[in-house]
């Protein structure tokens, strides 16, 4: 069955629900948005399998900001697939604050493949694999 009107737009909230327990460093609200045996991963060494490792291993990065204020931000969402399941392609941005310098600006930006799937009414990420396109100040 085609994906509804309805089930896009659960889509962008369970992506806003990510991006906001990441930046608020809400490690068990980050993982709740995976399904229980869901898995994150990145283009190197990162891939936690199951809310309890995703939560250990966002703390993590939640420890590379210090004192810095980020904002995540997920757009240009592109989703292919059905009323149960499906891959979305979006871009994300992180914008900094950084207290060593009182400087603005992107810390990082990338993408990410993220499969979800609808489970009792509501959607969840089951593998989210981020690719990270560039870190101000250094080379791809």
């Amino acid at each position: 069955m085609k994906m509804s009107a309805e089930d896009r737009l659960d889509i962008f909230d369970l992506f806003a629900r990510y991006a906001w327990a990441y930046d608020c460093g809400d490690a068990e609200a980050y993982a709740a948005v995976f399904t229980p045996d869901g898995v994150l991963a990145d283009q190197k060494d990162l891939r936690a399998v199951g809310r309890a490792a995703i939560r250990d291993a966002i703390k993590v990065y939640f420890g590379h900001r210090g004192n810095n204020v980020w904002q995540h931000h997920n757009n240009q969402l592109r989703m292919q697939g059905d009323s149960r399941s499906c891959r979305v392609w979006s871009y994300w941005t992180v914008m900094e604050h950084r207290h060593s310098d009182g400087g603005y600006g992107v810390g990082s930006l990338g993408y990410y493949l993220s499969d979800c799937v609808k489970e009792r009414g509501s959607w969840y990420i089951k593998e989210r694999t981020g690719r990270i396109r560039n870190f101000v100040g250094e080379a791809d």
